[in-house]
């Protein structure tokens, strides 16, 4: 994230916000601007970002988008 966008926020966002996000950065997450939400939710009132996660887990389980085991 860079300096401009820290600009015009206020101090929660300075000092709890932008550190926490920094850190999840150098730990390998990536920052999806808040523009970018609503492309990966299913509604407005859901906050999971169901097309992210799905592709995160794949991995972990063994298992492709589709569901179906990796090699079959």
């Amino acid at each position: 994230m860079s300096r401009e966008a820290v600009e015009g926020h206020g101090p929660e966002f300075r000092l709890a916000e932008k550190p926490t996000i920094d850190g999840l950065g150098k730990l390998g997450y990536t920052y999806l601007q808040p523009d970018d939400h609503d492309e990966h939710r299913d509604g407005e009132n859901h906050v999971i970002l169901r097309p992210i996660v799905i592709e995160a887990k794949s991995p972990i389980s063994g298992k492709d988008k589709s569901g179906q085991a990796f090699g079959v």
